[in-house]
């Protein structure tokens, strides 16, 4: 049986499904299976996420992103920021356990670069709909507190949400170096026109129409910082022989009052 999501087109074979669970840790270490969340396609997920298409971009200064967080299993599949010691913000489409907190340019394993962690409890938000990916937004608390020093450092949340033309820095882990360019966030009209049917007032979308520095079908999660705030999370963006492939980010200061309480209450 055939599951599709027509305003996306994010479809798949029965067969090909994956249903997201969410994991609890117990105090003996073990972990169990609590409940799932909608199917996801396997092969859908995927290539929205890797991608070698990275014109216009440079790789990303040592400890420029210190906030950059990689959701990995076996390997890297999409991206978060840190907000905190203890959390991680990231689209609630890219669920995995395991999670890398910051991918430096330098792929080292030196504890000061990077650090491994785990996902001790996984809160997508409870609007999310998995095929219009309106709500696209999910906390991780990290079983262990990050060591934050100059490579790991939480991003500041935003008090508002940045202006149109507003140029940001995007940073995307989806090739072996961490990759950076700056994107200008574009009007509503624009973001309508380039996403017909599909874009909602929890979105943003960044770059420009005549532009090489788009992120067509880039790094999911990847954070769009404007003055050092974030104020998106790319949550799709068009394959690259499409037109008009501005990304589409979910729009992160439109959840300010959910991300504080829901941190408050876990």
């Amino acid at each position: 049986m055939w599951g599709c999501c027509q305003t996306l087109a994010r479809c798949c074979h029965g067969g090909d499904q994956a249903w997201l669970p969410v994991f609890a840790h117990t105090n003996a270490g073990s972990w169990f299976q609590v409940r799932f969340l909608a199917p996801l396609c396997r092969h859908c997920l995927h290539d929205g996420i890797y991608s070698t298409a990275l014109a216009g971009f440079a790789a990303c200064e040592q400890g420029s992103v210190p906030w950059h967080a990689s959701l990995s299993l076996e390997s890297h599949v999409c991206s978060g920021a840190l907000i905190s010691a203890e959390w991680v913000l990231a689209p609630a489409q890219c669920y995995r356990r395991w999670v890398w907190l910051v991918k430096n340019h330098s792929q080292t394993h030196h504890k000061e670069l990077q650090q491994l962690n785990l996902a001790a409890k996984l809160i997508p938000h409870e609007q999310f709909n998995n095929c219009t990916l309106d709500f696209d937004i999910m906390l991780i608390k990290l079983m262990y507190p990050a060591d934050t020093n100059e490579f790991v450092a939480p991003i500041h949340l935003p008090s508002q949400c940045a202006p149109t033309d507003r140029p940001c820095a995007f940073a995307d882990g989806s090739v072996s170096l961490l990759q950076c360019t700056d994107l200008p966030i574009a009007s509503e009209a624009t973001c309508s026109r380039a996403y017909p049917g599909r874009f909602t007032d929890r979105m943003l979308c960044a770059g420009q129409l005549d532009s090489s520095q788009e992120t067509c079908k880039g790094d999911v999660g990847s954070p769009l910082a404007c003055d050092g705030v974030l104020q998106g999370l790319l949550s799709w963006a068009k394959s690259c022989n499409e037109e008009n492939h501005l990304g589409l980010y979910t729009k992160v200061c439109d959840f300010q009052d959910w991300i504080k309480f829901t941190v408050a209450n876990n």
